[in-house]
């Protein structure tokens, strides 16, 4: 009996000292809930991180601003590059360093999903950026039909004008921008109409939701609206037979100084002048430079080639990249 006693004393004792245990368990369960706080608390600490990233980069009407830099699409151009038959957004932009390091301003277009519709489908035309010939759009040195332009002196003034241009403009796109320094660039976009809206959008990087938005329905290959072009219709009753160019680029230069009776004039010159010997132009062809080329004969090696019966792809695949100009050789790329 006392066996039983003593067995049943330790079983209720075992039993007491287990009920002690289990009214510690609210206790435990209380200082458990202090990693969950923390748990929140970092997370409250990150949305407030993120927040301010967000506060720090900003896109509105074309400009975006990081704590790196400054990048504003100034104004954009619908382009033709009849050689390659493509279809391009010119973009003119202006892009400031305000980091310490050097920025290249090309490389900040990877930021941007860039998009256009042609009325079914959704087309991302992001990329390759430097696809479009903007120079040749601005200046072009092909026809309507893709040929080489006829009229020598406005072939080799397209010539000297995309030179200068990919030299002031395309070139410094490509190239390192140092601190504290501003430029105004350009680049060229392959789209895939002149009709639909093109739509630029920032990519999950800044979680900015802005887009912005460029209607081409209205807008030339000079980037002139539609009560532009108006006007510019009223003048155009003195174009030059022969001109081969735009009203627009008539119009330009009509600014630099040229007269229809000058034009003309200039015309029947160069159709009075003899070809030259064909030996004479072979032998030129392998030995003079790009420069000598154009001095002689007012034309490029390419265009020279194209005006003579060569096709534009024979004409680029026979001739040196030290002897084309900066149009023909982004016309291979």
């Amino acid at each position: 009996m006392r066996k039983v006693s003593l067995l049943a004393l330790l079983f209720c004792f075992l039993v007491v000292l287990n009920g002690c245990k289990n009214n510690d368990y609210p206790i435990s369960t209380s200082y458990s809930t202090t990693p969950k706080d923390s748990t929140s608390q970092k997370n409250d600490n990150t949305s407030i991180s993120s927040s301010e990233v967000n506060h720090a980069v900003s896109f509105k009407k074309g400009l975006l601003k990081t704590q790196d830099y400054e990048f504003e699409i100034l104004k954009t151009q619908i382009g033709y590059d009849t050689a390659a038959k493509e279809t391009g957004l010119v973009l003119w932009i202006r892009v400031k360093n305000t980091s310490k390091k050097n920025i290249i301003p090309s490389d900040i277009l990877d930021h941007f999903y860039i998009t256009q519709e042609d009325g079914k489908s959704i087309y991302d035309v992001s990329s390759p950026f430097n696809g479009f010939d903007a120079a040749e759009a601005i200046y072009p040195m092909y026809d309507d039909e893709g040929l080489a332009i006829d009229d020598i002196e406005t072939y080799n003034l397209a010539v000297n004008n995309q030179n200068e241009f990919s030299e002031k403009f395309e070139e410094p796109f490509y190239a390192e921008l140092l601190p504290d320094k501003e430029i105004e660039v350009v680049a060229g976009i392959t789209i895939k109409n002149d009709v639909y809206p093109v739509r630029f959008s920032l990519t999950d990087k800044f979680n900015i939701s802005d887009d912005y938005v460029v209607e081409l329905i209205d807008t030339d290959a000079k980037g002139t609206t539609s009560s532009e072009k108006q006007s510019e219709k009223k003048d155009t009753s003195d174009i030059p037979e022969g001109w081969q160019g735009t009203e627009a680029e008539w119009l330009e230069a009509k600014a630099q100084g040229w007269t229809k009776e000058d034009y003309e004039k200039q015309q029947k010159v160069s159709e009075s002048e003899s070809s030259p010997n064909l030996s004479s132009v072979e032998s030129d062809l392998n030995n003079l430079s790009l420069t000598e080329f154009v001095d002689k004969y007012g034309i490029s090696i390419v265009g020279y080639k194209v005006q003579n019966g060569m096709s534009l792809e024979d004409a680029l695949s026979t001739t040196s990249d030290s002897k084309k100009t900066s149009g023909e050789i982004q016309l291979e790329q």
